[in-house]
């Protein structure tokens, strides 16, 4: 019997049809692409990075699905490319579903999580859309500080943003 299941394990694949031999693109690809957009921002190309964003966010969708953390980071890529060419509206969509998903897979109380909050708080902060900056940046700021601390250069990020809200609201 051991013989037989053997022997069906090693032949099956020559009965397969092609096109489901035909493996998908690689982890390896999504990361190449998601690298090549990533340096292109950090460069300050973001009108180069864009494109280079959008193709690395549907080739993760493609591969890994849409719930996938690579997908999401795709997502927050794109949406600071949105932002620093100031296509707010973009900017915010892209954001919003990176922090979907996120939350989703990650959960509430992510370190990822509380930095996409944070980004979607500056989009509206840039808009002057105060009221919807201020929760988002609390909680990023909130969760940061029990996560990973006040030290962290993420809190610090996420306080000087919730200072620069409310000197903007005239509050100190």
């Amino acid at each position: 019997m051991k013989t037989i299941f053997f022997l069906v394990c090693i032949m099956l694949p020559v009965f397969a049809p092609a096109q489901q031999m035909q493996p998908p693109a690689s982890l390896h690809e999504v990361e190449q692409a998601y690298r090549e957009a990533d340096s292109l921002y950090k460069k300050g190309l973001y009108q180069k990075a864009l494109p280079a964003a959008k193709k690395a966010g549907k080739l993760a969708a493609k591969q890994l699905g849409k719930n996938h953390p690579r997908y999401a980071a795709s997502l927050r890529l794109l949406g600071n490319c949105y932002l620093e060419l100031k296509k707010y509206k973009k900017a915010a969509s892209s954001f919003q579903e990176a922090g979907d998903i996120v939350q989703k897979v990650l959960g509430p109380t992510h370190p990822e999580y509380a930095k996409i909050l944070c980004q979607l708080g500056l989009v509206y902060l840039e808009q002057g859309n105060y009221k919807k900056s201020e929760p988002l940046l609390l909680e990023a700021t909130q969760t940061i500080e029990k996560v990973l601390g006040k030290e962290h250069p993420e809190y610090q990020r996420a306080s000087d943003l919730l200072k620069r809200l409310y000197e903007k609201m005239g509050r100190r």
